[in-house]
């Protein structure tokens, strides 16, 4: 298949002297004005008039957001980590369907050693680190690479990662070309069926759309609020309590004041303390005011936002206050794995099986009964059903667990109880016994 691709490549691109220049390009349906010809009014402006008046869809609350710097905010930070880390720590392998209907797991492929254990041999990086780092770049770009490496025979080699901020999306004759700056410098087109590309959620399907973009006021107000709790903080010359000083005042009790007032009041240690000063003074105490309280507030308002747009429910990551605990919890996080993060995983899923197994009867598939390793008993409840109802054999479930099989677990058990409903009404005889038996007994 490689070979073929690279002929391909040969034939619409000769000799490598033309590349695509130009991205893909939205049709134009109206002219923009300008400063030469202002053909704007104050009901309709241009974009040259809203953008000079500070009046376009510019990002004025708080600092500036990108994703290095969204990073910085704990609840960005915490579902990246999240996400990326059920991605790394699912077990994708690599299965085979049989004729019978049963599914193989496959270990001797390249594909399925490269996806379990390191995704390009001779190199420091593991197949968790490159999950991981796929579920980065899928929550924070919108996109994750790696280019498909082949050896002279046309064989899987291993997976190049590509950083997302060092590629560029070209288009051509309905295709994609992808236009990588490598680690050494250098600068290789890649066709689309020599790249893995994940998409994230996206207007047009060609390239995912960053979260943060949508999320930005929040993530930024998030950061302004952090900011200016560390500057009162640092600063720190607030007390609990002011101490107003009678009308007359010495030069001698207001030195003794500024140091009494710096060495004991001063500081992030000694923020809160009560101010004591000279003589015939008056106490008054300090309190929130409601603009501070309501900054408070709308810290964990922000915090709910930026969950929603990582598609992260707040108590998986400390965000929330409330205390519903047990069912309500479980079925939270139920919903969550079913809905919200199932969909990251069919998403990757997609694009290996699309690059990698497409002329194959091969597939990868995540092992997404692994998430409930962690949950001994629910776990053992699961085994049990499937057991009882003939769904899962002993010696199965016993390989899960990784233990050794035992005799007579390779066959089928239901439970004895369960017989057909057009006999519920009959009743159950037991058989008599055998002949040789009951001249024993005799």
């Amino acid at each position: 298949m490689a070979s073929y691709s690279r002929i391909a490549r040969l034939m619409a691109w000769p000799l490598f002297s033309s590349r695509p220049t130009a991205e893909r390009r939205e049709p134009t349906f109206a002219a923009s004005a300008s400063l030469e010809n202002p053909s704007t009014s104050l009901s309709n402006p241009a974009a040259w008039l809203t953008g000079w008046a500070g009046m376009g869809d510019v990002d004025a609350v708080g600092p500036a957001v990108t994703e290095w710097t969204a990073m910085r905010v704990s609840t960005v930070h915490a579902c990246v980590r999240l996400i990326s880390g059920l991605i790394a720590s699912l077990p994708l392998n690599v299965y085979r369907d049989q004729d019978d209907g049963g599914q193989d797991r496959v270990r001797d492929s390249v594909a399925a050693r490269l996806l379990d254990r390191v995704i390009y041999p001779g190199r420091p990086m593991t197949a968790f680190t490159w999950r991981e780092l796929v579920g980065t770049h899928l929550m924070l770009w919108g996109n994750a690479y790696a280019i498909i490496r082949y050896d002279l025979a046309g064989r899987v080699r291993g997976l190049e990662p590509v950083m997302p901020w060092r590629v560029t999306i070209l288009r051509h004759q309905y295709r994609s070309w992808y236009q990588c700056q490598l680690e050494d410098g250098s600068t290789e087109t890649i066709p689309h069926d020599e790249m893995l590309h994940f998409v994230g959620p996206s207007f047009e399907g060609l390239k995912g759309d960053a979260r943060i973009a949508f999320a930005q006021e929040a993530i930024a107000l998030a950061r302004t609020f952090a900011q200016e709790a560390g500057h009162a903080h640092e600063n720190a010359t607030r007390p609990s309590g002011v101490v107003e000083l009678p009308p007359s005042l010495t030069p001698e009790g207001a030195k003794r004041m500024k140091a009494q007032f710096d060495g004991s009041n001063t500081g992030r240690r000694n923020a809160g303390r009560v101010v004591y000063v000279d003589k015939d003074s008056k106490f008054t105490a300090v309190k929130m005011t409601p603009l501070e309280l309501a900054t408070l507030d709308e810290r964990k308002l922000q915090a709910e936002i930026i969950c929603q747009y990582f598609d992260v429910p707040p108590h998986l990551i400390d965000a929330s206050d409330q205390t519903d605990w047990g069912t309500g919890v479980e079925q939270k996080t139920l919903a969550f794995l079913k809905f919200r993060f199932n969909k990251v995983l069919c998403c990757i899923e997609a694009e290996l099986n699309a690059k990698l197994f497409a002329d194959s009867v091969d597939y990868c598939e995540f092992n997404r009964d692994a998430m409930l390793a962690m949950d001994a008993k629910t776990s053992a409840e699961v085994a049990q059903i499937e057991i009882f109802s003939a769904q899962l054999l002993p010696n199965e479930a016993r390989r899960r667990k990784r233990r050794p099989p035992v005799p007579g677990g390779d066959q089928p058990l239901i439970n004895s109880t369960m017989i057909p409903l057009a006999k519920a009404g009959e009743s159950r005889t037991p058989p008599a016994p055998a002949a040789g038996k009951q001249t024993n007994e005799a």
